[in-house]
Formats: structure tokens, C-alpha cells, sequence
């Protein structure tokens, strides 16, 4: 039944989640120093039989994809600079880009064949430049993501109680504006 489950968000679905859970999987075996490769090597292997056995039930085959159009050259290029600048140790190399290659051979297929049959996308591996999470939108969103925003910053920088709770009084004061 999982199968035809369909998000309220037509850009989301649990195979596109599951997309990129594998995605990240990858990179880790692929070139991510600091990341120990043990959960990420069974995370990748448990969703990829995930995918055979939801494949397997109704019947759905691998397609003939190659990949090329979720991680183009030019996009895996970027996707480096972004690990790097992110501050993770990217160990790539000559081979890192054909290797990551070979992996997603084994299970971008599957997630194709799955999209074509039940009509839903896959997505890319580097976010559009102005996309927007779901959670910004909607009732009282702009508040929400301003409130992160504060929180973050109070968390990284030493804020005192009594700082923190005018900032407290700010927000409440503005949710009851709304």
C-alpha cells in the first residue's frame, strides 16, 4: 500500500525521500572523510532492498536510466564545492565522480522505474537556487523561519537569560499581532 502513498506536496514523496537518503549514502561510501562509512554502508543496502521488494510487488522493472540528469558534470562540480565549503573533507580524487557513478548504477534505476510507474519525480541532487522549504509557507511561516533564524544565532553566540527572554517577549508579542 506504501506504494501509492501520495504526499499533500507534489514535489515530495517517500521516493524521493528515499532518493535521497540513498543520494547521501553514496557520497559517504564515495569521498566523506569524516563520516565513518559503517551506517551509511548499511543504511545504503537496507533501502536498496527496500526498493527491489517495492519494485518487486507490482511488478515495476529498472529503467534503462544512466542518471545523467540528476547529477550532470557540471552539477557534481558544484556538489564538490558545496562539500568543501559545508566543511566536510571531500577525499573525491580522479575516480570519486566515476565511482559515485557506479554506485547510483545500482539503484537510480529502481527509484526511475518506480517514478514512471506511480508518475512521481525524483530530485535532483543540488536544490534549485530559489528553492524554499514547505515549512516557510503557509499560516504564520515568515514567523517561523525568523524564529529559527534568532535561535540559531542565540545558540551560537553566548546570549544571557536576560537577553534571551526579551527575545522571548518579542516573538510572543508578535504572534499575537498575526
Amino acid at each position: 500500500m506504501l506504494v501509492y502513498y501520495r504526499s499533500q506536496h507534489d514535489n515530495q514523496s517517500w521516493l524521493a525521500a528515499t532518493a535521497a537518503v540513498m543520494d547521501t549514502c553514496a557520497l559517504i561510501l564515495v569521498g566523506v572523510e569524516e563520516l565513518h562509512p559503517l551506517q551509511a554502508r548499511m543504511t545504503f543496502t537496507m533501502a536498496r532492498q527496500v526498493m527491489v521488494e517495492m519494485a518487486r510487488s507490482p511488478r515495476v522493472s529498472p529503467s534503462r536510466y544512466d542518471g545523467g540528469d540528476r547529477l550532470p558534470r557540471e552539477a557534481y562540480d558544484r556538489l564538490e564545492n558545496r562539500l568543501r565549503a559545508a566543511g566536510l573533507k571531500w577525499r573525491g580524487g580522479a575516480n570519486a565522480e566515476e565511482t559515485l557513478a557506479a554506485l547510483r548504477a545500482t539503484y537510480e534505476p529502481l527509484l526511475d522505474g518506480l517514478g514512471s510507474a506511480l508518475v512521481l519525480s525524483l530530485p535532483g541532487w543540488l536544490p534549485a537556487d530559489d528553492a524554499a522549504d514547505h515549512w516557510e509557507g503557509g499560516h504564520r511561516g515568515p514567523i517561523a523561519s525568523r524564529l529559527i533564524e534568532q535561535l540559531t544565532d542565540r545558540s551560537e553566540s553566548n546570549v544571557s537569560s536576560h537577553q534571551e527572554g526579551r527575545l522571548v517577549g518579542r516573538l510572543r508579542a508578535r504572534l499575537r499581532r498575526q
